[in-house]
């Protein structure tokens, strides 16, 4: 009997050492996982309302709004298009060049002339000792221009209307403005767009021609039918329309007959005039330096 008594004794301590083991390990686990926690264990999901990271399978970033971002996540900047009707706010030179002390702004002024409907956007000089002399001689220029422009238009009422006034390039020493827009008579079954240029020397005090910053244009013309030049603007599918070729065959150094060009920073733009169907106009640049010795090159 006492035998017997010993083993069931050893095996009531067996089972209570079993109990005791048992009743650890649900107090260690209580401990380490607490009810009512802040997760939702079916779906990894935070109780307060939050999505997880991980309950997606795609990016869930937002993009800023207006905007389509590139794989760099950047936006590509892309030419004014016809038809935009310009900001009223002052724009300053800072597309193309770092502040320098002078820069330029815009203002609109809109009338009417020997029964045209006007609206121009004029450049304004400032921070230069020869601001006003400047601003006067670039202004004077495009009022030249817009008179030449409706001269070829006869009859009807007429709109004529600069859309932007691009500032590629202000220095002290040198001043480059693309302008373009468009002119429309009511008879006509469209309007035709323009695009021209302005490069004034602030030195010499006088606005060059094409004569004077083309030194060897059959190096410029080899060059850009050669595809040596960057499309800047143009109608899609342009090249398939129209070859470099056909593009630059309008002008002619021999009778004066030269594109309008303008300068960047680094850059020497060409703007090539279109029939409508083919947008109007179109802009192309190269580097100055691969042109060096066939143009003029700015004092910078």
């Amino acid at each position: 009997m006492a035998g017997k008594n010993k083993k069931t004794n050893d095996n009531t301590s067996i089972v209570i050492a079993l109990l005791l083991c048992c009743a650890a390990i649900i107090v260690l686990v209580a401990v380490l996982h607490p009810f009512g926690g802040g997760k939702n264990n079916d779906t990894g999901a935070e109780t307060d309302g939050k999505q997880s990271s991980s309950s997606s399978g795609t990016d869930t970033k937002d993009e800023p709004d207006g905007t389509a971002a590139g794989t760099d996540g950047t936006t590509a900047d892309t030419p004014s298009t016809a038809g935009t009707e310009p900001s009223t706010d002052d724009v300053t030179d800072d597309t193309h060049n770092p502040p320098t002390g002078m820069h330029i702004t815009t203002e609109q002024s809109t009338f009417d002339e020997n029964g045209s409907h006007i609206q121009m956007i004029y450049p304004t000089v400032v921070s230069h000792g020869s601001a006003d002399e400047i601003t006067k001689t670039l202004r004077s220029e495009m009022d030249r221009r817009r008179v030449e422009e409706l001269l070829g238009f006869a009859g009807g009422e007429s709109n004529y209307k600069v859309e932007n006034v691009s500032v590629e390039l202000c220095r002290p020493t040198f001043v480059s403005l693309v302008v373009t827009g468009y002119c429309y008579v009511s008879e006509s079954s469209h309007p035709e767009y323009f695009a021209y240029t302005i490069n004034y020397d602030v030195n010499a005090k006088k606005l060059l021609t094409g004569e004077d910053l083309i030194k060897d244009f059959d190096a410029v013309r080899e060059k850009f039918t050669g595809g040596g030049f960057r499309t800047v603007y143009g109608q899609a599918g342009l090249l398939d329309e129209m070859s470099y070729e056909d593009m630059i065959t309008a002008y002619h150094a021999e009778y004066g007959i030269y594109p309008e060009v303008y300068y960047t920073s680094d850059g020497f733009g060409i703007a090539v005039e279109l029939v409508y169907t083919l947008g109007g106009y179109a802009l192309f640049e190269t580097t100055q330096s691969s042109l060096s010795g066939a143009i003029y090159a700015p004092q910078i």
